[in-house]
């Protein structure tokens, strides 16, 4: 059942010391309001998930509300210059951060440690280096994402 609340109310019962917390957006959709009661709260020691830190999750880590930060990306200037997070990261302030980093950083280590880039598997073959037609158009080696191999007709033998 659908209920509403304020978000001072929401971030009080939702938001607690060492959870989580994911709060998406992009431009003038970054929550801002949300963020800004979750400081206001003091709330600490959280696991931030963001794809790429902004100047909300920066204002979050000078505050001293995160213990981590999970991203994807965290060095686009055009989201903030993430002062913050560069004084957390380098010299420990106002804590130290913790970071766990998903992207390009993780397929680097796994090819400096011998691993593929991506997981091997039977499913992604050298089919995929042509073109093939799929039920919603053409698949080409550039555009793995959303597309899936045309089973190949069995000729009787």
């Amino acid at each position: 059942m659908t209920s509403f609340s304020s978000l001072h109310d929401a971030v009080a019962e939702y938001v607690q010391d060492g959870i989580t917390v994911a709060m998406e957006g992009f431009t003038h959709l970054i929550p801002f309001a949300a963020g800004h009661e979750i400081i206001r709260q003091c709330k600490r020691d959280l696991c931030l998930v963001r794809m790429t830190p902004d100047l909300l999750y920066d204002q979050l880590i000078g505050m001293g509300c995160a213990r981590k930060l999970v991203f994807s990306w965290g060095g686009n200037p055009g989201v903030g210059m993430l002062h913050r997070l560069r004084d957390a990261v380098e010299n420990g302030w106002p804590q130290p951060l913790e970071l766990e980093e998903h992207s390009h950083a993780a397929m680097a280590n796994a090819y400096a440690n011998g691993l593929p880039p991506f997981p091997p598997s039977d499913r992604i073959s050298r089919s995929f280096t042509r073109s093939e037609r799929t039920a919603r158009g053409m698949c080409s080696s550039k555009g793995l994402s959303g597309c899936r191999k045309r089973p190949r007709s069995r000729r009787p033998t």
